[in-house]
């Protein structure tokens, strides 16, 4: 007798209800826009906020490993949580809107990459997972800008909107950074004036620290050592006159603990 051969069971899922199958995809989005929130924007944002040191020099591991960084910092993390908002809200796909995720992508992962030693060394005692957050936060931006490009009518035309792209990239990445680089210069200058301009440069000093300490991380250790050091009396009243202004409290206080 020939029996007939016995065919594998139709899997249940080709019997599953549609709802199920559509439900089941709206939970992989709500999931992925979930991760996409949090990595992409509210985590950068909470690592600014509860800074280990990195940025305002209180780090004793590698204090103001980006204090020379920080006015680029903070605008490229609120400008990139902007952008990646008002794409996951619009969902509008542009070769612009692609170039400004790219650009939040390349700054993510350089950051991940500069605090990368200091990561590891951090991991050996379970405290540096906090910093591998912007390689999570470089693959959201990375994945979107990805998919705004190829869903925008500029995909189908690169060769001509991906000039576009790159001087997107270029504008979100540039202007920060040649703000950073002249708010440094500028530091460089007033330190300079402080300990050997004049009564009128040391004026002018005072003031463009006063306005710009927010951009760029400046060491008030080193100054309080300096203070310790020298035996200039007019050099020991600037330095004071400065320290005070930059935290409030009196150098002979910082010396004294």
């Amino acid at each position: 007798m020939v029996t007939a051969p016995v065919e594998d069971p139709v899997p249940d899922s080709q019997f599953a209800p549609a709802e199920n199958r559509v439900s089941s995809q709206w939970r992989h989005k709500d999931l992925r826009l979930g991760f996409d929130v949090f990595f992409g924007i509210i985590a950068p944002l909470l690592c600014v906020y509860f800074d280990p040191g990195l940025l305002n020099g209180n780090s004793v591991v590698a204090p103001h490993l980006l204090g020379s960084l920080r006015l680029f910092v903070y605008v490229e993390i609120g400008l990139g949580a902007a952008v990646l908002a008002y794409y996951l809200i619009t969902r509008r796909n542009s070769s612009w809107l692609a170039g400004a995720l790219f650009a939040g992508a390349l700054f993510a992962f350089f950051v991940g990459i500069l605090i990368l030693p200091l990561t590891l060394v951090m991991l050996l005692v379970l405290i540096g997972i906090p910093g591998l957050t912007p390689f999570f936060t470089g693959y959201v931006f990375l994945r979107n800008a990805r998919q705004c490009w190829q869903q925008s009518p500029a995909g189908k035309h690169a060769y001509r909107a991906l000039p576009v792209a790159l001087l997107s990239t270029v504008l979100v990445l540039g202007v920060p950074l040649s703000l950073q680089l002249s708010a440094n210069r500028l530091v460089n200058r007033a330190q300079t004036a402080i300990r050997t301009g004049s009564g009128q440069e040391f004026d002018r000093a005072l003031e463009t620290l006063r306005r710009i300490r927010f951009a760029v991380y400046i060491d008030t250790g080193r100054m309080a050592r300096d203070y310790q050091r020298t035996t200039d009396s007019v050099l020991r009243a600037r330095l004071a006159q400065v320290y005070r202004m930059l935290t409030g409290d009196a150098i002979e206080n910082y010396l004294a603990d």
